[in-house]
């Protein structure tokens, strides 16, 4: 669930760099999320901004205020001429730097972002919007304990900080601890109740849990906050599959897909619940759209496949295993049917390659999950023996 919410400190004492530090600290805009429609309140202001920097092209605390608009409005490009036209005249401008490196991050470019970020911490090491921005940085290169740490460090800083709580547990749910993540996202909800898309990450990581009832109530808390937000009806949609509820599963990604017609998950979701229920023609079609919308994605392949091979479209089943396998060359679950459709079609030579393949994987895999069990259990254990330690010398 995508990603770049950033706040800032600022040096200036006037009036409207005090604002725009408030309004960054509440704000909780979101990285490569899309730009909005512009309101048009905001569309007067940035009208009237132009004109009063025509006539005071120096003026910072004008600037800032453009600046921090134009990355509401996700025009990064433009924000990023008025924040380097405030450094011209100041340097040091700790506005204007983590302004900039807002809207990097928003642009992809995460290295340059963590560079803006090593300079806001060399002139203020204090300064925790400095280390949000680099967790966005740090998350978005997929640098999920290094994000961690520098969420750490922010909240040190600042320990009410809702947004760093949020993102934090964004990292501990793709690191794939998920105790963390709820707790995470709970501290972010207790600090702002109206936060949406807390409710959103706990409710994914409960998924994951299996604690379904708890997902449910906080996907339908995160709809409530914000009616138009479609990762929130595709959420609630994965809650209902998640248990076997496909017919249900339907109506929830249909409606993600009504909020936003180009939402590729949603369709493949809703082409595998389709799947489930028989209705093949029915996944061929969601699946193919999925596939128009991302045509890198492997799993609707997989799924348009499974259902080409229900209605006995051998070689079209194989094709798409195929194309699946491109993506990702070591899935057991596609070299299983492809062997299959490769047997029906006479195939006997592919069908035994693809069936040892699989066999192959699928024991690489098995030792490897027994591995990372075996590992978790000792940890567990040393824990243990670290608990009754403490009782045997009378710390607890």
């Amino acid at each position: 669930m995508s990603t770049v919410k950033p706040s800032r400190s600022f040096d200036q004492t006037s009036f409207t760099s005090l604002l725009v530090a408030i309004l960054l600290c509440c704000a909780q805009p979101q990285a490569n999320a899309g730009t909005a429609d512009a309101a048009p309140p905001a569309k007067m202001e940035l009208q009237t901004l132009a004109s009063k920097i025509s006539k005071q092209p120096g003026n910072l605390q004008l600037l800032d205020r453009r600046a921090l608009l134009l990355i509401k409005l996700g025009r990064n490009n433009e924000a990023i001429a008025d924040c380097n036209a405030m450094l011209k005249i100041d340097p040091k401008n700790l506005s204007a730097l983590n302004l900039l490196a807002w809207a990097h991050n928003n642009l992809g470019k995460y290295d340059d972002a963590i560079k803006i970020t090593d300079k806001c911490i060399s002139i203020a090491p204090n300064a925790s919007p400095a280390y949000f921005n680099r967790g966005i940085s740090y998350f978005n290169k997929s640098q999920y304990e290094t994000a961690i740490k520098t969420y750490d460090k922010c909240l040190m800083l600042k320990p009410n900080y809702a947004n760093a709580y949020y993102e934090r547990s964004r990292c501990f749910s793709n690191l794939k601890n998920y105790q963390s993540a709820i707790d995470d996202a709970s501290k972010a909800i207790k600090l702002d109740p109206r936060m949406a898309h807390a409710y959103d990450e706990r409710g994914y990581a409960e998924v994951c849990q299996a604690q379904y009832g708890a997902a449910i109530s906080d996907f339908e808390k995160a709809i409530e906050l914000d009616p138009k937000h479609a990762w929130s009806y595709k959420n609630l949609g994965w809650a209902y599959e998640s248990q076997d509820q496909f017919k249900k599963a339907i109506e929830y990604y249909t409606q993600a897909i009504k909020l936003d017609p180009k939402f590729e998950l949603a369709y493949a979701r809703r082409g595998y619940c389709k799947n489930n229920t028989e209705d093949y023609k029915g996944a061929i079609e969601d699946t193919t759209q999925a596939i128009l919308i991302d045509p890198n994605d492997a799993w609707p392949y997989d799924c348009r496949g499974f259902a080409r091979r229900k209605l006995g479209d051998n070689k079209g089943a194989e094709a798409d295993f195929t194309r699946s396998l491109k993506e990702n060359p070591e899935s057991v679950w596609t070299l299983g049917n492809r062997s299959f459709v490769r047997f029906a079609q006479g195939n006997l030579k592919g069908g035994f390659e693809d069936y040892a393949d699989a066999n192959k994987f699928q024991k690489a895999e098995s030792k490897k999950v027994l591995k990372d069990s075996a590992k978790e259990l000792g940890k567990q254990a040393n824990a243990a023996k670290d608990f009754i330690d403490s009782i045997l010398k009378g710390k607890r």
